[in-house]
């Protein structure tokens, strides 16, 4: 079993990327509902657990150590069909981000049928085999394997490409759309060492593949620990934000830019003329009303019992984090305004809905993630 310098050095950046990846995995959970809902938690959790420890062990395994020509060449084998899924994915996280829906029916049929052109050619056929035995363990591959290879990672390419750019047009604010940019360069740079190493089967080129492809995955991962904002802004939509007291009288309505296109202004106008008039019968009930559903939106309830008016916000989804912002704008409009709410607890009072205009800065200082 014969282990070299090259290989010493990817098998201890390997451990150090390992515990990252662990701590990265624990701390995600830990904080899950940051990410919006648990479902975008998990697949940012995938990520490290899938690509960054899974695949990259079977990457060093059947490079660093040469155990004997067929086992070596069988993890290879694994190492590819992992590497090309973990492609996949990526795609479909990007696709997540720019619509929150999975991929496009064409989209997963080139995919699907590319895949299994590549299951078919590296598990039927002989299409690897060791090339040499250098610093590090070179594969070569078959023709039909090259050109098929080839041909999904260009796909990747291009598609990543197309939806990190859409992704940078609706991103608010721009910077997050840039970081996008620079990091889907940063995943094409390890792919295209990649297929080099189709053309011309180099030591070199494998090692910079892996450790490149490290620090692009711990770059993002890191982002994804900093920022899990990101997913929830790209992922969400809100609409309009409304407060109403329960004598039915509307106290501030904010409308978001996006309504304007996807919400359509004229009908919800109507529809929230009846809404207010369902809250103020539930302001100081016991079973109250705390999210109400269409088919593209969800409209989400907030009491403040104790003065007598509820908070309205009008999105495509719920979330955990989205509820906790209504929490705050709740507790900070209470201690603004308690002397008018305390003035108006009584329903035949008269009410001057010019006494809240400030309510406006509330809304935008906690939801400015959404402007």
């Amino acid at each position: 079993m014969l282990v070299s310098t090259s290989s010493l050095i990817l098998i201890i950046t390997y451990i150090i990327f390992t515990v990252i990846n662990l701590y990265s995995v624990s701390f995600i959970f830990k904080n899950k509902q940051t990410y919006g809902t648990h479902f975008i938690a998990f697949l940012s959790a995938l990520l490290p657990i899938f690509t960054g420890i899974i695949t990259s062990f079977f990457f060093i395994i059947s490079t660093s150590i040469y155990i004997s020509e067929l086992v070596n060449i069988f993890l290879w084998k694994i190492s590819l069909m992992m590497y090309y899924f973990s492609l996949f994915y990526v795609v479909y996280i990007y696709s997540m981000a720019k619509d929150s829906r999975n991929l496009p029916v064409y989209s997963f049929f080139s995919y699907s049928i590319l895949l299994g052109f590549l299951v078919g050619i590296i598990f039927i056929t002989d299409s690897v085999w060791i090339e040499a035995q250098n610093e590090l363990i070179v594969f070569d591959y078959s023709i039909p394997l090259k050109l098929v290879s080839f041909a999904y990672q260009t796909l990747f390419i291009v598609h990543l490409l197309s939806l990190s750019y859409d992704i940078k047009k609706m991103s608010e604010p721009q910077e997050f759309g840039n970081h996008i940019y620079i990091y889907t360069l940063m995943m094409i740079i390890p792919i295209l060492f990649f297929l080099y190493t189709l053309i011309i089967p180099f030591s070199f080129l494998i090692f910079m593949f892996i450790i490149i492809f490290w620090s692009g995955l711990s770059i993002g991962i890191i982002y994804v620990i900093l920022n899990p904002q990101s997913f929830l802004v790209l992922t969400s939509k809100i609409y309009y934000i409304n407060i109403y007291h329960k004598s039915g009288v509307q106290l501030y309505s904010y409308e978001f830019e996006e309504s304007k296109s996807e919400a359509g202004s004229s009908i919800w106008g109507n529809i929230l003329i009846g809404i207010n008039h369902i809250l103020s019968e539930f302001i100081d009930k016991k079973d109250q009303i705390d999210v109400l559903q269409t088919k593209e939106t969800e409209i989400i309830v907030n009491y403040d019992n104790e003065y007598g008016y509820a908070l309205l916000v009008i999105a495509n989804k719920k979330s955990a984090i989205l509820e906790k912002i209504m929490e705050e704008l709740i507790e900070e409009f209470r201690e603004k305004y308690k002397d008018e709410l305390d003035e108006i607890s009584d329903i035949n009072r008269m009410i001057n809905v010019s006494d809240f205009e400030d309510t406006k800065r509330i809304i935008e200082t906690h939801f400015k993630m959404f402007l």
